[in-house]
């Protein structure tokens, strides 16, 4: 019985670490960009979900975005997993870091920064998001500007299902090494275009 109690509480301990719980920061200026994208199942299949992505603009603050994503199931299919593919240097803040909107849907057990095999976001629901219902409003910082890019979402209670399709993300920033090289070629051009002959 001691052992039962002692995996239930580190399970409890583990889920309650993981959630985030905390409505969008006061204090945006405007809204930067509004998008609704259908992402449908891979490889061609039908559409599953329908994602709204908004970006909120902060003109004073320790951030200058918060990117915020609410799916929409529109199949049959059960979905439990949602990925936001962040590039290289974007720059996602983990103070704030990434946390759901309570109230506003199908609440993640977990929404957080995953680094491997490669840098996202991703949630995890046990409670899946079902036929015509939609997530909790989900979202994270950064400092960088807004730009296309994939997500993923998947679902396995009710056989597999993986989707795929575009939201928005934050813009990644070039690494100082990639600046002087293209900094450098840009000088080259130059010295080239004003060599006589």
């Amino acid at each position: 019985m001691p052992m039962k109690r002692l995996l239930f509480l580190s399970f409890l301990v583990l889920v309650m670490s993981a959630q985030s719980v905390s409505a969008i920061p006061d204090g945006w200026a405007s809204v930067e960009q509004f998008e609704t994208t259908t992402f449908s199942q891979f490889g061609g299949g039908p559409d599953i979900a329908q994602v709204d992505s908004e970006v909120f603009y902060y003109d004073s603050g320790p951030f200058d975005y918060i990117f915020t994503y609410q799916i929409t199931n529109i199949s049959t299919a059960d979905l439990s997993w949602f990925s936001v593919q962040i590039l290289e240097g974007a720059g996602v803040l983990s103070n704030p870091g990434p946390a759901f909107d309570p109230g506003t849907g199908i609440e993640p057990d977990e929404w957080d920064i995953v680094n491997s095999p490669a840098q996202s976001v991703e949630g995890i629901f046990t409670g899946t998001i079902g036929q015509n219902e939609s997530s909790a409003l989900l979202w994270f910082a950064s400092n960088n500007t807004p730009i296309w890019g994939e997500g993923a979402l998947a679902g396995l209670s009710s056989g597999f299902v993986f989707a795929t399709g575009d939201l928005l993300v934050p813009a990644p920033i070039p690494e100082p090494a990639t600046l002087l090289l293209l900094g450098t070629g840009g000088l080259l051009a130059v010295i080239r275009k004003r060599r006589p002959g």
